[in-house]
């Protein structure tokens, strides 16, 4: 009898302390996960506080905003988008284009002509997009940006693209050096795959540059790694006689008109090109933690994104969307075109 009660005394309190630590670990396990879900909430009120905090002075209203597109595209007053009239006059008949131009007899607005052109977003909704877009170290994907902005994903991928096509820089100056060059490879990893994938996997050449002088990068997507082309893009963006660092890729050898220096990495040699590879660790960091992948065809864009982020990191804000501005007139991107099919990698050879 005495030891029935010891034995019972030993079996049922190690069963009771057991259901009462799992009743313990799930208690837990689901207060952990609503502070999680509150904390997560809170970052993302902040988050929304924060931006609209960075646009509240000249964006706080949409007419507010309209008044601020108007000023800096038309600093000595308004003028026709289609025929450049200076005969122009606000409207009422079309509240989404307020005002016409006498001389053409035609409506417009301060988003005609530019690469907002036939968007029905409000001027506020582009502001907040341009902004998130270049202040992110490694940019935004488009379910992020939907989010904060309340549109749907694919409203926030289109708008997305616009922007870095309207950031596009067109002006064709050369870089006088001395320049850093430096190619990288980007697409899908062999590892882990089947081999018929792995014989299909054709990975994407990258060269960039970066001016010391000015400080500014330029990016493109090119064909190849081959001699003719990756010269080519040097000659295209430099000055003659300027000094080139390169590290020892056959493609860089006998230059012409460049004053050309080499590192090896292979050696344990630093420097020289430095800079420019930083670019690329910021460039990959961005696409495997916020794009996940790149499309041949949209690539180019996503360049743009990452070169101009870079080149005008110094400027506020407000000077960066005047620069967008600036730049988007005369630019198109119709949403047909953006998701038509797109020419297969590598790009024409010229």
């Amino acid at each position: 009898m005495v030891g029935n009660r010891i034995e019972q005394y030993r079996v049922l309190p190690t069963s009771a302390i057991v259901s009462f630590l799992k009743t313990c670990i799930a208690t837990l396990s689901i207060a952990r996960l609503e502070i999680d879900r509150a904390s997560k909430r809170e970052r993302e009120i902040m988050q929304d506080d924060l931006f609209e905090l960075a646009l509240r002075q000249p964006f706080d209203t949409e007419q507010n905003a309209m008044e601020w597109f108007v000023s800096h595209r038309w600093p000595d007053g308004v003028r026709c988008a289609r025929c450049d009239g200076s005969r122009v006059h606000e409207t009422d008949y079309h509240p989404s284009q307020p005002y016409r131009c006498s001389d053409c007899k035609r409506y417009f607005s301060v988003k005609t002509g530019t690469i907002m052109q036939s968007s029905k977003l409000p001027l506020r909704t582009w502001a907040l997009a341009i902004c998130l877009l270049m202040d992110s170290k490694c940019g935004i994907n488009s379910y992020d940006l939907a989010r904060l902005l309340r549109v749907t994903q694919p409203t926030a991928w289109t708008l997305t693209h616009k922007i870095r096509k309207g950031f596009e820089d067109d002006d064709g100056s050369l870089f006088r050096g001395p320049v850093e060059v430096d190619e990288t490879y980007v697409g899908g990893r062999a590892r882990n795959q089947p081999l018929e994938r792995k014989k299909r996997l054709k990975k994407r050449v990258v060269i960039g540059m970066l001016d010391r002088d000015t400080d500014k990068v330029r990016f493109k997507l090119i064909a190849g790694a081959s001699r003719p082309l990756l010269c080519r893009f040097i000659y295209e963006n430099t000055e003659d006689w300027i000094e080139v660092y390169t590290d020892e890729h056959k493609g860089y050898q006998r230059m012409r008109r460049r004053k050309h220096s080499t590192v090896n990495h292979s050696k344990g040699e630093r420097g020289l090109t430095n800079r420019i590879e930083s670019e690329w660790a910021v460039f990959k960091r961005g696409i495997r933690a916020v794009y996940l992948q790149m499309s041949p065809k949209h690539q180019p864009r996503y360049l743009v994104e990452y070169q101009e982020r870079r080149n005008l990191k110094l400027l506020t804000m407000l000077e960066k969307m005047q620069t967008f501005l600036r730049r988007s007139i005369g630019k198109r991107l119709r949403y047909l075109d953006l998701i038509a099919g797109g020419p297969a990698y590598p790009p024409v050879k010229r």
